[in-house]
């Protein structure tokens, strides 16, 4: 696998291209592994971002390298976006309700699920306020333990716990043992 020391030393990468690199390899890789699922393609996509930057005939005429740079990524994801997308849509399954199924919703199963949405708003606004705020800010924001950490000032430690707070009492709202 190849280190952030050897990106740039590739041969037919000219000075331009390699002060670039190595100005540019970090924040990229960041960039990267903060959008993807698996931190370990954010080598590959930085790779490609350089690729596609040594195709430009004088990179040094870039007004705004950072910018350019950075649009180039942007559109990396989206040009990997769209070709998951396109492979993917042969995949899908049309629904035939012989073949799926079909479930009447009564209204009792709906009063039910009416109770159990009460219930468990009812469970969250019980907890105490800095685990609430951490369950969603988790759970709806999607941030990641550290991101909460850093934005609550707490360390990662105590944002696992409020997570393991918040999810047993909740759990055990929608079972019922509360």
């Amino acid at each position: 696998m190849e280190t952030e020391k050897d990106f740039p030393r590739k041969s037919g990468y000219n000075a331009q291209l390699k002060s670039l690199a190595d100005r540019f390899y970090k924040p990229l890789f960041f960039f990267f592994a903060k959008r993807l699922p698996a931190e370990a393609d954010a080598d590959d996509y930085v790779q490609e971002v350089f690729l596609r930057l040594s195709a430009r005939e004088n990179v040094s005429k870039l007004d705004r390298p950072e910018g350019y740079i950075f649009q180039t990524a942007a559109n990396l994801l989206r040009d990997r976006a769209r070709r998951v997308m396109r492979s993917s849509a042969n995949k899908h399954e049309h629904f035939v309700e012989d073949a799926h199924g079909h479930e009447e919703i009564s209204p009792e199963r709906v009063l039910m699920g009416k109770q159990d949405v009460d219930a468990f708003a009812e469970a969250l606004a019980a907890l105490p306020a800095r685990t609430r705020t951490v369950f969603l800010l988790r759970r709806l924001e999607k941030m990641r333990y550290g991101e909460i950490a850093r934005r609550l000032g707490i360390s990662v430690s105590a944002v696992e716990k409020h997570m393991a707070k918040a999810v047993k009492r909740l759990e055990d709202c929608l079972d019922g043992t509360v």
